[in-house]
């Protein structure tokens, strides 16, 4: 299929989404999930579209699956909503060089879809002023050069100081800010030659849990998570790890949480969904054939976050 027609299609069916009887109401949580499809259309370089279909085939489940690289999106990719995206990607650029790969507009008014690297990692970026009091923010773990420099740089672009940079008992150097969007930020440089865990990437996410523990157990029964680490002081969990796939998802306990979701690739949408269910989790979108090409469904754990799983339509992957 020629990438012309690809996007032709894409766009006529996120209208077709958009007015569908399936698509939410506009006040709706998942309302910003479904518009995910739009924006994986643009997510890689230029070249993706000839690529796609060998790379997906590399995909595996949950547990092995691999990253599609030329995007540098992995198995669990951090999905951002807010209102002002242009503030947002501005931030990341300044405090942290990033890259925006890509923009597709996808509602009338200024909102749009984005994709943006920072290192090895992409995060993808949803900007629409109905994000407002809605916003999916989270919380990132990210490794720079100069964790001062880096830590300032985000103080000049409008972060709030959560904790000024300190060499830690786990071997790194790290500061704490805020965007001014609302997202968490752990800004760290090794004092090691190497990080703790293996394959830990640029940015990492993170969340929080007042219960780590179960947390985990969830993460392995629902979609086969491996557990990396786990350090508690005082009957407390300070730092955990799990491997999902190329993912590592970090977390430690705290009594609040930001909203957070997560888009996550697999290679049978309905076994990660029954399994996650199975587990806990509770459906906010069964599995269900796009008109974009993707099998999706929407899930959120039991301890509040959002997961869209998702995998290429096999019918498509010859046509690309």
């Amino acid at each position: 299929m020629p990438d012309r027609a690809l996007i032709e299609q894409l766009d006529r069916a996120i209208d077709a989404l958009l007015a569908g009887a399936q698509t939410p109401p506009a006040d709706s949580e998942l309302s910003p999930l479904i518009e995910i499809a739009r924006g994986l259309r643009d997510l890689p370089e230029e070249g993706f579209k000839a690529r796609l279909g060998t790379e997906l085939q590399r995909t595996a489940s949950m547990p092995t699956s691999s990253t599609i690289a030329s995007a540098a999106i992995h198995t669990v990719t951090p999905f951002i909503y807010v209102p002002d995206g242009d503030g947002l990607i501005e931030f990341m650029k300044h405090t942290f060089h990033a890259e925006e790969v890509n923009r597709h507009p996808h509602r009338p008014g200024g909102g749009f879809v984005a994709t943006v690297k920072i290192g090895d990692t992409g995060l993808i970026v949803m900007a629409d002023e109905s994000a407002r009091g809605r916003e999916s923010l989270t919380t990132l773990h990210v490794y720079v050069k100069d964790c001062d420099a880096v830590y300032q740089r985000s103080l000049d672009a409008g972060a709030t100081s959560m904790g000024e940079p300190r060499d830690t008992t786990y071997g790194e150097r790290a500061g704490f800010v805020q965007d001014p969007a609302g997202n968490h930020w752990y800004i760290a440089t090794h004092l090691g030659p190497a990080p703790a865990l293996e394959s830990v990437w640029t940015v990492t996410p993170f969340v929080h849990h007042v219960n780590v523990r179960k947390y985990i157990e969830f993460l392995e029964r629902a979609m086969g998570a491996v557990q990396l680490a786990l350090h508690e002081h005082s009957g407390r969990v300070v730092y955990a790890a799990v491997r999902i796939g190329d993912a590592v998802l970090e977390m430690g306990q705290r009594e609040s949480q930001l909203k957070s979701s997560l888009y996550m690739l697999v290679d049978d949408v309905d076994a990660a969904y029954d399994r996650a269910v199975a587990a806990g989790a509770i459906s906010i979108a069964p599995p269900a054939d796009q008109p974009v090409g993707l099998r999706m469904a929407v899930l959120k754990d039991p301890f509040g976050y959002q997961w869209i799983a998702a995998k290429q339509l096999s019918e498509l992957e010859g046509d690309l």
